[in-house]
């Protein structure tokens, strides 16, 4: 098999892991693009319904989502 072969099929092997851990975890939860998108959404919930919500990168799908908890940069995202 040629390397660049492989190594294509992996990348393409590890994206699909992804994507499935993807649809898994993170399926119910809302989803922004940027830190600022999900801030201010945040800032939105507490203005409307008194709810304190805090912003996270998810490691799994890269994208940001709200917790009830902060989490510092030590705690991974649950």
């Amino acid at each position: 098999m040629n390397p660049v072969s492989g190594d294509i099929e992996r990348w393409f092997r590890e994206q699909q892991q992804r994507n499935q851990r993807k649809q898994d975890t993170c399926a119910n939860k809302q989803w922004f693009a940027t830190e600022s998108e999900a801030r201010s959404h945040a800032l939105m919930q507490r203005n409307q319904y008194g709810e304190q919500r805090f912003a996270y990168r998810c490691p799994v799908c890269e994208d940001w989502h709200l917790s009830r908890q902060q989490l510092d940069d030590s705690r991974s995202a649950r």
